[in-house]
């Protein structure tokens, strides 16, 4: 298993990159996103955040495009992820993580189970850079708190 973080600029084109790229990868079997976490600001300054456990819990894939591109179902999207749930990364981790992004920018961790260059290169594709790339024996980003603040913190921006 590896944590993959990457940052996304403000003028990041919203085409859908990373949605397809998680979708390609389930449908060659090269690799697996088993979690994901996207915390961002909009333009406006608002916090907005989902991760994989919220997404899969209602509509899998359709709550991440929606969390894209419509704004209230991104608030209720955000609300649920800012609920304490024991398979999702802590309130506070997300919030703090949010107080560091400046509006229009994004922060996204995936905890990926095999290998394949399809998430990079979607990161890529969107104007994003990835800031960490570390093995990990954890099978959830819950519980990764100190590692994912430690990389937001200490990340180019």
């Amino acid at each position: 298993m590896r944590l993959k973080v990457c940052r996304l600029r403000p003028d990041a084109p919203p085409t859908g990159e990373l949605v397809g790229a998680i979708e390609r990868m389930a449908v060659t079997r090269q690799a697996r996103v088993a979690d994901a976490l996207c915390v961002a600001r909009t333009t406006e300054g608002e916090l907005a955040a989902i991760d994989l456990p919220v997404a899969r819990a209602g509509a899998g894939i359709v709550d991440l495009l929606d969390f894209r591109l419509a704004p209230d179902r991104r608030r209720k999207l955000t609300a649920r992820t800012l609920t304490q749930r024991p398979d999702g990364v802590a309130p506070a981790t997300v919030r703090a993580i949010g107080e560091t992004l400046g509006p229009g920018t994004a922060v996204v961790a995936f905890l990926v189970t095999g290998t394949s260059p399809l998430l990079d290169a979607a990161v890529a594709r969107c104007g994003g850079w990835m800031v960490a790339d570390v093995p990990t024996t954890a099978r959830a980003l819950a519980g990764l708190d100190a590692v994912l603040l430690k990389v937001v913190a200490t990340s180019p921006r």
